[in-house]
């Protein structure tokens, strides 16, 4: 192998060791973005989560008024006499 050929050879091989540098920090950089997508995601989740929860416990609410206001509404009113 002549001096030649053998610095072609360390030329290619610095590309491509710059080629897999840029590939390296390109992934790097789509795992930190799936990592604020799964923690969006898990805020997401935790809000819908805390309004199913408020919604039932609103309904809830709801029905305990209904039951108290029919409950209101069908004793009889002491001082009528």
């Amino acid at each position: 192998m002549t001096p030649t050929e053998i610095q072609e050879k360390i030329t290619k091989l610095d590309s491509s060791i710059a080629e897999l540098k840029l590939q390296l920090s390109k992934a790097e950089d789509h795992k930190k973005q799936l990592r604020l997508l799964e923690a969006d995601m898990l805020i997401t989740q935790d809000i819908e989560t805390g309004v199913h929860a408020a919604a039932l416990l609103n309904k809830e609410i709801n029905e305990g008024l209904e039951e108290s206001s029919g409950i209101a509404e069908s004793t009889p009113n002491v001082t009528d006499g």
